[in-house]
């Protein structure tokens, strides 16, 4: 107990600091540690590190979906898009299959490939969230709250209530009055935490509906996670994925649920589901110069020269903005601001 509690109070300090240095590149540091820490510890669960090449390439890529954003910030390595290094670790991947045909089974490599896009997109979302013009530090602590806070209320609902077994095979103490305490708890403290953040703090325009479905979803989603690295841990014969965190286990023991929350929230955000300020965008204007391009969206940056023509097209996921000079990279979704210019305005 003496050794959890001291690994909680230095992950807690740990935590904070981040959150203060959420807006600089230690912050992608971080987020790439987990990320490849926890590539390294599921190919350990299952086996996978005996081809040490591919963990190698999978790693790697996880490093390079956090370090080039700090780069295309400065403006430098436009050229190579998220699309492109992804196209290139697919790639590298069937080479080494290719090349290992006899020792390596194709199920093996797609396996390696997809558990790397699920946890690299899972944690490249907590940058997202943290880069969104205003709120980062909020939607960072709502995001990571939603996946872990359930558990508690589930676990005392459990207690008091609990009597019919949810997955005995998996996971024979959850309950599913637990699970329904959870998933309630976790929409009410989801309220609370945005009460706190939008009257206490003075914080953004809190869409309060929107919290308390992602609240109470996120946990559905988060148990979902939960329960898939436990069917993993089951199966391969592990008690815990690592021991980064003495008495709690390694990063995806902590992490789990992460997975498929953070995603959810990202996009709850986007649709101006979790604050007021994101419900879309539409063009007003002309573009202005920018002095140094900003990141925004999962891959990309924005320089415009000055004198652009008013912009054709409202930004999507997907679309573009389209100027007199050069062909813009688009926004994230629901992005307002770039380097003090209002380009764009709220719907």
């Amino acid at each position: 107990m003496k050794t959890r509690i001291i690994s909680a109070a230095v992950a807690i300090v740990v935590a904070v600091v981040l959150l203060i240095l959420h807006d600089t590149f230690i912050f992608n540091i971080a987020i790439g540690f987990l990320s490849v820490v926890a590539l390294t510890e599921i190919f350990k669960a299952t086996k996978m590190n005996r081809h040490p090449a591919e963990v190698y390439v999978c790693c790697a890529y996880a490093a390079v979906d956090v370090i080039l954003p700090l780069f295309w910030m400065k403006g430098h390595l436009y050229f190579l898009s998220s699309r492109l290094y992804f196209g290139l670790f697919i790639v590298a991947m069937c080479l080494l299959l290719l090349k290992k045909h006899d020792t390596m089974k194709a199920p093996e490599t797609f396996f390696m490939i997809g558990i790397t896009w699920l946890i690299t997109y899972a944690f490249q979302t907590l940058l997202l969230l943290s880069s969104r013009p205003k709120g980062g530090v909020f939607l960072l602590v709502i995001t990571l709250c939603a996946a872990w806070l359930a558990d508690s209320g589930a676990y005392f609902a459990g207690t008091f209530f609990g009597k019919t077994k949810l997955c005995p095979g998996i996971s024979p103490k959850k309950t599913v009055e637990g699970l329904v305490g959870g998933v309630l708890s976790n929409g009410v403290l989801m309220l609370v935490i945005s009460l706190v953040y939008d009257k206490m703090l003075k914080g953004e325009d809190v869409n309060y509906i929107g919290v308390f479905a992602a609240g109470m979803i996120a946990a559905l989603l988060g148990l979902v996670g939960d329960l898939t690295a436990s069917v993993i841990k089951r199966q391969t014969g592990i008690k815990d994925y690592g021991n980064i965190m003495p008495g709690h286990g390694g990063v995806m023991d902590r992490f789990d649920s992460v997975l498929l929350v953070a995603p959810f929230m990202y996009y709850m955000t986007t649709q101006g589901l979790i604050l007021k300020e994101y419900r879309g965008v539409r063009c007003v204007g002309q573009l202005q110069s920018i002095a140094s391009p900003q990141r925004f969206g999962r891959g990309y940056a924005f320089l415009c020269l000055a004198g652009a023509s008013p912009c054709t097209a409202a930004p999507t996921h997907r679309g573009c903005v389209k100027t007199n000079s050069l062909l813009c990279p688009p926004l994230g979704e629901g992005e307002s601001q770039y380097s003090g210019f209002s380009i764009f305005s709220q719907r």
